[in-house]
């Protein structure tokens, strides 16, 4: 079983891989969903997540296919139970335009 503390690590990481390989593309990035909310139950959560760049939705299918593709890798190292999502988003998408 993951702990709180271990998917917040575990989020800590991705975060930190998906800003190293996407260098200047990315915004920020959230936990959301039972993590982000403070609801977290370990064995039965999963580990959700919400990347907004700074690419144009014109861009934005490659950077979900690499951000899927190392949020899958995580799933499966981790064993995060219901999976490992990463929702992406262009800043431009985002309404009202927030800073």
């Amino acid at each position: 079983m993951i702990s709180c503390e271990e998917a917040l690590e575990i989020t800590r990481k991705f975060s930190a891989e998906i800003t190293n390989t996407l260098t200047g593309k990315i915004r920020a990035i959230f936990a959301i969903g039972s993590l982000g909310g403070d609801y977290y139950r370990p064995g039965q959560s999963d580990i959700d997540t919400v990347v907004i760049t700074s690419v144009s939705r014109n861009e934005i299918q490659q950077i979900t296919s690499i951000v899927e593709t190392i949020a899958d890798r995580y799933w499966r190292e981790y064993q995060v139970p219901k999976g490992f999502g990463a929702i992406v988003f262009a800043e431009e998408q985002l309404h009202p335009p927030y800073i």
